[in-house]
């Protein structure tokens, strides 16, 4: 896209303004109304005040105020350039709709031949860890699971079937490799490691999922002899509950987890899960979209910060050039004029001795020799007679 260049003349515009309403002329010039009020105050053009076209509507003929002389100082013409627009609008976000459900989804009641994801996760995870806390390996490549003992067989048979349901729609399911570092430990997190990731492509899109176990909160029971300050303590427990999440939506208010409740299992929320994807990865798609858009608009405005910041360092530039030259100029003339005045107070102070008498200033020469010295055409006047005598 190109710059515009928009010239605008004070009596066309007057006519213009005054034939129709501003908002419809500043269409055909492409800018706002309030822009065009903006260029009609620059040119000292007057425009219709509150009520002139309700008059004309009613068969009233209201008179014109006239346009008059310009003001000192006020263009006849002005030329705006406008720079090349992004548009405005981000796009459109169409209706986000779910899919038609695929075919039901069961959970087996027995592994039997898992997924190799499942298996693998299986080994990792099977008898260790405490029937209260939750069992997770994040930084082994293992599905996100994060469930109490007692609950992890029915979550890896749950997570079985969504990955043969998912892989069955055509969608490929994968475990990513974690980046572990020796940087030690911090809050129950490794210092700049990345755990691995359970993660689905949908329609070109990667969307991260996992699967949890709900906490409740309960309250320590007090211990013999304990201050009253130190309770009531709290703390969470594994409650049971499954919840099918998405660890990432790309708009807030979009569904991110399935849950157990008290009408539904989680078992039979799978079909549901796998139908939202695709409006999941259709948002994805728009807010990178969006995203876009915005980095464009801030490329922009960026390039239009800097290519007015270098305008007005060149501009900076040839100011301080312009006065050094006019100093320098300045300083020329000053010593023209000295040596001139010490030229014509010497022919003054010969003039003021009689004859064969003498001024009693030893410095004569001197002052000869320095009005010389500063004067800035001596050296012009010096090289044109040395031309002069080689000719």
């Amino acid at each position: 896209m190109k710059e515009a260049h928009v010239t605008y003349d004070r009596e066309q515009l007057y006519e213009e303004v005054w034939r129709e309403p501003l908002r419809d002329v500043a269409k055909r010039y492409g800018v706002s109304d309030v822009a065009l009020g903006k260029i009609c105050r620059r040119l000292a053009v007057p425009t219709p005040g509150l009520g002139y076209w309700a008059k004309i509507r009613a068969g009233k003929a209201p008179t014109r105020t006239p346009l008059g002389e310009a003001p000192p100082g006020t263009p006849t013409r002005l030329t705006v350039t406008r720079p090349p627009r992004v548009p405005t609008r981000a796009p459109r976000r169409p209706t986000i709709e779910a899919v038609k459900p695929p075919a039901k989804t069961v959970v087996p009641r027995s592994l039997q031949n898992p997924h190799p994801l499942v298996a693998q996760s299986c080994q990792l995870l099977k008898g260790v860890g405490r029937k209260d806390q939750l069992l997770s390996r994040p930084y082994e490549r293992c599905l996100d699971i994060r469930v109490s003992p007692p609950r992890l067989f029915r979550a890896l048979r749950i997570l079985h079937a969504l990955i043969r349901g998912l892989e069955k729609q055509g969608f490929r399911v994968e475990v990513t490799k974690p980046l572990v570092t020796d940087a030690g430990w911090s809050y129950g997190k490794r210092i700049g490691s990345e755990p691995s990731v359970t993660r689905v492509l949908v329609e070109g899109h990667w969307i991260a999922f996992g699967l949890e176990e709900r906490q409740s909160m309960i309250k320590e029971e007090p211990e013999e002899d304990a201050p009253s300050w130190a309770y009531p303590r709290t703390k969470f427990v594994p409650n049971g509950s499954l919840s099918l999440c998405l660890r990432e939506v790309p708009y807030s208010g979009m569904r991110k987890s399935w849950n157990d409740g008290k009408r539904q299992r989680l078992e039979d929320c799978l079909d549901e899960f796998i139908s939202y994807l695709p409006v999941v990865a259709r948002a994805i798609r728009e807010r990178d979209a969006e995203r876009e858009h915005a980095r464009l608009r801030a490329e922009e405005a960026r390039q239009r910060r800097e290519e007015e910041e270098a305008r007005r360092e060149a501009a900076r530039r040839r100011r301080e050039e312009e006065e050094r030259m006019a100093a320098a100029l300045e300083g020329l003339v000053a010593n023209r004029r000295l040596a001139q005045d010490i030229r014509r107070f010497l022919v003054e102070l010969e003039e003021a001795i009689p004859a064969g008498g003498s001024s009693g200033c030893p410095g004569v020469k001197w002052a000869l020799a320095y009005a010389d010295q500063i004067d800035p055409l001596a050296e012009l006047q010096a090289t044109a007679r040395f031309r002069e005598e080689q000719q």
